[in-house]
């Protein structure tokens, strides 16, 4: 019986190895060096072109701003026109740059605090105090990775 039982357990072990499935290979995904490079070289000269959407777009909507501050007809139309001018002037900034970022991170403030200037002129001290907040937040976010 003591046999009987020993043979009737390794029967048992053996049968449960053996199985009639085949694994799946598994299929490794070959990462192909070239193309990788590619999307690299494409993704940087976007940036030097000042082609990336994120250089390129304003971040918040100026019809957004309009909107939250309450503006009358009049401050609407002023701060539209100037944002597109400001918008194309900031374009050709970016543009115009030669590599040299000490220098167009000047020109850039310059061209910051005339704009804020202007902003100011249209604006009444209670709507530019929200402006700043707007763009304070704006900017926080879009550091965050957009949350």
């Amino acid at each position: 019986m003591k046999y009987i039982i020993q043979i009737f357990f390794m029967v048992l072990l053996f049968s449960s190895c053996k199985t009639t499935k085949e694994v799946p290979a598994v299929v490794e995904e070959k990462v192909v060096p070239e193309r990788i490079a590619d999307e690299n070289t494409k993704a940087a000269a976007a940036v030097r072109n000042g082609k990336s959407d994120r250089l390129k777009k304003p971040q918040i909507d100026p019809e957004q701003i309009v909107a939250q501050l309450n503006m009358s007809e009049s401050q609407e139309k002023s701060f539209l026109d100037f944002w597109e001018k400001n918008q194309a002037e900031m374009d050709k900034l970016r543009n115009e740059s030669t590599g040299d970022r000490a220098s167009m991170r000047e020109r850039m403030k310059v061209f910051r605090e005339s704009s804020q200037s202007e902003i100011k002129k249209i604006l009444t001290p209670e709507q530019f105090n929200q402006y700043k907040q707007m763009l304070a937040k704006d900017r926080m976010k879009s550091r965050r990775g957009g949350q």
